[in-house]
């Protein structure tokens, strides 16, 4: 048998490295390169993007002959591409990526423009690769370009993590394609810190009743073992967790992290001996920290609603008289922001 051997850590800066993408470092290139790399290593994630952008119906094969440029210079005034992929006489595409809360300006868009004029025989998109919604720059770009209205497009950082972790099931870690976008993947949710998250706080109800004689039920393994688990939902990524126990909510736990393709027996060692079989199949794993009271119970306030799940922003909880007031709330909020 085989012994496992620790490994050195590496820092960097102060900051660990775990992929060889944190050589790059954090910002927004080191970002923009790592992806720009792993389409190039991982054929199925190419072709997601292109579909999503528009450009899908292109074999693996075809895609082989891609060029993926990152920092390609224009001539005179016609700027820095983050990322440029082009196939001859089949498709051209300028990424400019951005994070934060940042956007690409319209000028910046312009500049790009000449460059489309050299590839007329491609079927050609212009992506602003963001982290929030970029909707006043289409508008900006529709009204100042109406012969251009399907050139410019949107894509959000946030959407890779749980393609990625889609993919991972189809690409195994025993392949390039798999190693690389493991790599990416690591690095967007643990080492670059994306702190992406869909949802505030994700409510859930969580059954006292015992799983095993005289044994833990599901409430404990979520509060007790601090973690949250579901063979669905992966791409949830929830900043608070709130368990609905009896019909009202009375903590919230954080989220400290999030490990897919795990079982929960690895977590709550009270579920390894109770010849449970879902416990030692894989999930998604939500590990949670110190359950923090809210300053009042919240409860639901419908009966046809206690066995769903919401989610909402911490404030409209904690200033909800009932779940069913906060839903209406977030309802409310959610159509504002349009």
């Amino acid at each position: 048998m085989g012994s496992c051997v620790k490994t050195p850590e590496v820092h960097i800066h102060g900051r660990r490295l775990t992929t060889p993408f944190g050589l790059l470092g954090i910002d927004e290139n080191a970002l923009s390169f790592a992806f720009g790399y792993t389409l190039s290593k991982c054929p199925d994630l190419l072709r997601y993007f292109l579909r999503h952008i528009g450009l899908g119906g292109l074999r693996t094969h075809i895609l082989g002959n891609l060029e993926i440029s990152l920092q390609r210079h224009g001539h005179g005034q016609q700027g820095v591409t983050d990322i440029e992929l082009y196939l001859p006489g089949m498709l051209y595409v300028v990424v400019e990526a951005k994070i934060g809360m940042s956007i690409p300006t319209l000028e910046q868009c312009e500049k790009y423009l000449p460059r489309f004029k050299h590839h007329s025989d491609c079927r050609q998109r212009l992506v602003a690769l963001v982290a929030s919604p970029a909707t006043s720059l289409l508008h900006a770009f529709a009204a100042s370009k109406p012969d251009l209205p399907s050139l410019l497009t949107t894509f959000q950082w946030m959407e890779l993590i749980p393609v990625c972790i889609q993919l991972l099931a189809t690409n195994p870690a025993t392949t390039e394609a798999g190693r690389w976008l493991r790599a990416f993947h690591q690095f967007l949710d643990r080492e670059y810190v994306m702190r992406a998250f869909t949802e505030e706080v994700w409510i859930v109800s969580a059954s006292t009743q015992p799983l095993w004689p005289n044994g833990m039920s599901y409430y404990d393994t979520h509060v007790n073992g601090r973690i949250y688990y579901r063979t669905d939902c992966h791409a949830k990524r929830p900043l608070y967790i709130a368990f609905r126990v009896g019909g009202k909510v009375t903590h919230i736990q954080k989220v400290l992290g999030v490990e897919h393709e795990t079982r929960p027996a690895d977590f709550v060692a009270d579920l390894q001996g109770a010849s449970l079989e879902w416990a030692t199949q894989p999930h998604t794993i939500w590990k949670l920290g110190v359950p923090t009271p809210l300053p009042s119970a919240i409860p639901t306030d419908d009966k046809a609603m206690r066995g769903r799940q919401f989610s909402c922003d911490l404030d409209i909880l904690i200033s909800s008289a009932s779940i069913r007031e906060a839903v209406q709330r977030m309802k409310t909020r959610d159509w504002k922001r349009g």
